[in-house]
């Protein structure tokens, strides 16, 4: 694994257990991360209120868009026609509001497929 990969991050969970937090493979395109780097412009969840919303946050968050974004337009797969595209939208699908006291999830927005 670590001829295919190299660790760019890592970070400890709540009980001190090291994690591989943001990989890369060595020589293809291909990323992984354990994180939601957009966290910090699009959550203001009442369960962890220290997600930081500052501005260097928002440009990190938007760093990391920019660069998949980015990569992503390398690639040259289209869809057959546009109503092949639009059956595979997330459009199709209602997001479920999952902020809230019952479900108190970390993430204001679920999408349940």
């Amino acid at each position: 694994m670590e001829k295919f990969w190299t660790i760019l991050s890592t970070n400890h969970d709540v009980n001190g257990l090291e994690f591989i937090s943001l990989l890369e493979a060595t020589d293809y395109p291909i990323w992984g991360s354990q994180f939601h780097p957009e966290k910090n412009a699009y959550e203001w969840t009442l369960k962890y209120p220290r997600i930081p919303h500052d501005s260097d946050s928002i440009h990190s968050a938007a760093f990391f868009a920019e660069f998949f974004v980015e990569h992503t337009r390398q690639n040259n797969h289209r869809f057959i026609d546009r109503q092949a595209e639009e059956e595979h939208l997330i459009y199709n699908f209602k997001p479920f509001f999952t902020g809230d006291i019952k479900t108190d999830s970390t993430m204001e927005q679920c999408y349940l497929f």
